[in-house]
């Protein structure tokens, strides 16, 4: 019982097609298992579902990244002193706004700030520190805003124009 398909579409490979597959494959096989009635197919296992033990180093290896790269701490340092609109953001830094919207992903898929969608215009704020490392760093914070590209990027913030936002 294989997925058997032809490619009608450009993006349709044979790697999607295995994939599938073995999705079928473990559905099958999750299916049969004691611990399901049957008839029911369980497709996520009690083992699966439970939270991983938290590994400090990687999360603290996670955190030092985030903080490493020069365009997000930049946007930490502009966040700092509140909630900013990512218009504002790419206009003060002078980058892409690509760019800016894809550190603003990496700094909240560690946590670091919070998106706030209102309309059309996406407002980002930093998070609260969600441990000690976290609330150090943040506090050192302040030490890479005295830098003369942070008061050149909170001087162009404090002038930045209207988005409608």
């Amino acid at each position: 019982m294989f997925i058997h398909a032809k490619p009608r579409f450009r993006f349709w490979s044979k790697s999607l097609v295995e994939l599938l597959n073995r999705v079928k494959k473990t559905i099958q096989f999750e299916s049969y298992a004691p611990s399901c009635p049957p008839g029911r197919v369980r497709l996520y296992s009690p083992m699966r579902m439970k939270k991983q033990a938290v590994d400090t180093l990687d999360d603290s290896v996670e955190l030092f990244k985030a903080f490493a790269d020069p365009v997000r701490l930049r946007l930490l340092s502009l966040l700092s002193d509140g909630e900013v609109c990512v218009c504002h953001l790419h206009t003060a830094l002078e980058l892409p706004q690509s760019t800016v919207s894809r550190h603003l992903a990496y700094l909240r898929k560690r946590r670091l700030v919070i998106g706030r969608k209102e309309g059309l215009w996406v407002y980002y704020r930093l998070a609260k520190p969600g441990n000690e490392l976290h609330t150090a760093l943040i506090d050192r914070l302040e030490i890479a805003c005295g830098s003369a590209t942070a008061k050149s990027d909170k001087s162009k913030l404090d002038r930045g124009g209207s988005c409608g936002g």
